[in-house]
């Protein structure tokens, strides 16, 4: 009744009412995709390039595109040269098209925006021809908003949760990477025949990121597993796997194999920690994964979908294995790594829109339907809950419950009146691992995590945490300093020359100014400190360059290079004013609260 008045609306228009919900699911999938690239294009235009950005930018200056696609990207984790060959035309374009009018931020991030949104779009315009109303043959207006809450819900979780709009609007692969696994999986998932865009799919997907190659397995194993499970004949199975898979494989072997490229970010043991923690608390996607594949076994017909579910689980339990041989590769871990696990939530949803007309069909005379509907509604529940508590007000108060009611205790250990207590300091350890966690843009959030392990003895941590608060901020004499006072104990005398002259060349003025911007980690220090003395940080700013000093003129002494040794000291004690640095001795400056 309610369709019949709406399409009465527009008699002249000579369309059905099944064209009439497409065209209104596609305009509402399209003003969310418009409201993404408008928040895509103010957060890309206000954030600062990264560190890997502009090594990225420099890659594609200085490869032609025979040796990129040939040989590879230098100097990445990942070689796969696609990436890197649509940077180098946007690159050569720059100048003709005079950047479109856009800032350098924005235009360098223009993939990949555009990247996101197209196969977001992809994925919406193949689901609404795939999903509504596919298994009813009367419309049912109940069923049709369902459905297009499911695949919107799907849609807005791809573009907008923070782990995917963050890399969305990097000049980095993870957008295509992700973009082409999305685009992959919801293929097969709503027409596992359409082989041949399949292989294309998996085939780009393996020309942008040889981590790819444990997706692929995952994906061929679950393949086999769900064929053999309904007995599918296995020789034609076998046939399918390999005519899906074999090409997408051999390009990521071609890659890792034809890569000379070497790594060495340190020992083992100082990313299984980092690891652990993100694998632990990463188990949802473990669980959804099982969920979906429950869920979807209302009819043989979703073969397609159990496989896709479980691919994800696979991929989970292959955390471990996978974050062993990266680090036997001399590359350290990164949650970055495994940004796939958040399309878990999407395809739930899109699986939900094409499942639910199947259980509706014939509800009385189908087993467990009800338990089905109960198991799907508990299931995105489930999945708002989590969105609630990761993303939402919750995140706030969990931060705000977890945050250290003082910082006192470390202020006292870097001045040397207190011994490393690792109990009381896990407290403190624990609040900064959260916020680089769900912010891990923060530079000084890494600062302070580092500090705590290193007064908890784990100094690897500690370096790794500084390593990746410089990338975030190149800018801040402390991170510099920490590091340096690091590898001089460890007795890494050239390391330590190399960040500690680093920190000399930083503009103390960018030093304060980062200081004054954290109001929730270095403001509440600065405060504290503030009521005792007023002149507290420019004391500490003046003992940092001080020591810095020290540390250089006995790094210097220890490899030998006594004249570069008398040289910093006499350009110390004539910036310093002070003649009597020699007297401070190097084995006994600490890290500054930092």
């Amino acid at each position: 009744m309610t369709e019949n008045c709406i399409l009465g609306i527009i008699p002249s228009m000579n369309i059905s009412a099944q064209s009439f919900k497409h065209i209104i699911f596609i305009f509402l999938a399209s003003l969310i995709s418009f409201l993404f690239v408008v928040q895509a294009f103010h957060h890309a235009n206000t954030k600062a390039f990264w560190t890997d950005e502009e090594m990225t930018l420099n890659i594609t200056l200085n490869q032609s595109y025979g040796n990129i696609l040939w040989k590879g990207a230098k100097n990445q984790g990942s070689p796969s040269p696609l990436e890197y060959l649509a940077l180098k035309v946007l690159k050569q374009l720059k100048s003709k098209v005079h950047s479109f009018g856009l800032s350098f931020n924005t235009y360098y991030r223009l993939n990949s925006i555009f990247y996101t949104v197209i196969s977001g779009m992809l994925v919406m315009i193949f689901a609404s021809k795939v999903c509504i109303f596919r298994y009813t043959d009367k419309p049912k207006i109940g069923v049709y908003l369902f459905q297009i809450i499911c695949l919107l819900s799907a849609l807005s979780l791809y573009y907008f949760l923070p782990e995917n709009f963050h890399f969305a609007i990097e000049m980095r692969p993870y957008a295509l990477w992700n973009s082409l696994w999305m685009l992959s999986l919801s293929l097969f998932m709503f027409d596992e025949k359409c082989k041949g865009w399949l292989i294309v799919s998996l085939t780009l997907l393996a020309l942008t990121a040889t981590a790819s190659l444990f997706q692929l397995f995952a994906f061929a194993l679950s393949f086999m597993i769900i064929k053999q499970i309904y007995k599918n004949p296995f020789k034609e199975t076998l046939i399918a796997c390999i005519q899906i898979f074999i090409l997408p494989t051999i390009i990521c072997l071609y890659y890792v194999l034809n890569t000379t490229q070497t790594w060495n970010y340190g020992q083992a043991e100082r990313y299984w920690e980092e690891f652990w923690y993100f694998w632990v608390h990463s188990q949802r996607v473990f669980i959804v994964s099982v969920l979906g594949i429950i869920l979807t076994s209302v009819s043989k017909k979703f073969q397609s979908h159990r496989i896709v579910f479980m691919t994800m689980g696979v991929l989970y339990l292959m955390a471990p294995a996978i974050n062993y041989i990266t680090i036997l590769k001399g590359f350290f871990f990164s949650p970055r790594q495994y940004r796939y696990y958040p399309l878990i939530y999407p395809l739930v949803f899109m699986s939900s829109a094409c499942v639910f007309p199947e259980i509706t069909k014939s509800f009385l005379k189908q087993k467990y339907a009800l338990l089905r509907i109960f198991l799907m509604v508990f299931l995105l529940g489930y999945l708002g809950y989590l969105f609630y508590v990761d993303y939402g007000i919750n995140k706030t108060e969990r931060m705000t419950q977890m945050s250290p009611a003082s910082q006192e205790y470390l202020i006292q250990l870097s001045q040397g009146t207190h011994k490393g207590n690792a109990a009381q300091l896990k407290k403190y350890k624990d609040y900064y691992l959260l916020l680089t966690r769900y912010m891990p843009h923060r530079a000084d959030a890494y600062g302070m995590l580092g500090f705590c392990y290193y007064y908890m003895g784990k100094t690897h941590q500690a370096m790794r945490a500084y390593q990746k608060a410089i990338i975030r901020n190149d800018a801040f004499f402390w991170y510099y300093y920490n590091l340096g006072v690091m590898y001089y104990k460890n007795g890494q005398y050239v390391q330590a020359i190399e960040v500690l002259e680093k920190s000399l060349n930083v503009d103390y003025k960018e030093t304060f100014k980062s200081i004054i911007v954290s109001k929730h980690i270095y403001q509440p220090i600065l405060e504290e400190q503030k009521r005792k003395d007023k002149q507290w940080l420019k004391k500490q700013i003046l003992r940092g360059y001080q020591n810095c000093y020290v540390l250089l003129v006995a790094s210097y002494r220890q490899i030998g290079e006594n004249q570069k040794a008398i040289i910093f000291l006499q350009r110390a004690e004539r910036l310093m004013k002070n003649k009597q640095l020699l007297k401070i001795k190097p084995k006994d400056i600490e890290l500054e609260v930092y």
